[in-house]
């Protein structure tokens, strides 16, 4: 049976050797998960930080534990940071849920002419909550981070190798960078303009196949 993962957004964290988790996170572990003192589970805080602690005791929204084991877990590399146009309704649960599996290490909705969708807090912070519940599902120690709207100039200048999506472009070719931004336009594409704004900021433009996808599967 796979270890259940708890997030613990704390500090302590990295050098604690007892742990008290309290809230929907104790509460979820043991009515639905029905864990007991005993049992072992794995901790990250989401910034590299893993931790096997062994449960001495249950209370109704709260967990102690104790620190069985620790490690700290590289960042995978490239860096892959996502820019993209918003997708409506819940296509951006699912994309954010997906980018997480896959090992993405940012996302930011990106600002175009033809976006239709700009996500406000309460869902940029919805989607930071769909990003812990992905990375205890696919065991990753560094969570992908939910950026705020940021502009095409920004998105372009924002890892030292950008690749924009676009049916115009050569097909895709592998990258030795060790931080790439990839920009993913809106349902209606990136206008000409964009594009060669895009081009003449140094940015390649590349397709990724002969079908049109949907942002969230892009």
């Amino acid at each position: 049976m796979s270890r259940h993962t708890l997030y613990c957004d704390s500090s302590s964290l990295s050098d604690a050797t007892t742990l008290t988790i309290a809230g929907e996170e104790a509460e979820h572990a043991v009515k639905s998960r029905r864990l007991r003192a005993g049992d072992l589970v794995s901790i990250t805080d989401g910034r590299g930080s893993l931790v096997t602690a062994r449960i001495e005791v249950t209370r109704k929204s709260a967990v102690d534990l104790t620190v069985v084991e620790r490690s700290v877990a590289p960042k995978l590399s490239p860096a892959l940071h996502i820019f993209t146009a918003t997708p409506k309704g819940q296509r951006l649960d699912k994309m954010i849920d997906q980018l997480s599996q896959v090992g993405a290490a940012a996302w930011s909705p990106l600002e175009t002419k033809l976006g239709v969708v700009d996500p406000g807090d309460k869902k940029l912070d919805r989607l930071h909550r769909i990003a812990i519940e992905a990375a205890k599902q696919c065991k990753r120690s560094w969570l992908l981070d939910i950026g705020a709207s940021t502009a095409l100039d920004r998105a372009l200048t924002a890892a030292p190798r950008t690749i924009i999506a676009d049916a115009t472009g050569e097909p895709f070719a592998a990258t030795g960078a060790e931080s790439i931004a990839l920009l993913i336009g809106p349902e209606g594409g990136f206008t000409d303009d964009e594009l060669a704004h895009a081009r003449a900021a140094g940015a390649t433009v590349a397709n990724f196949g002969p079908l049109g996808m949907r942002i969230e599967t892009a």
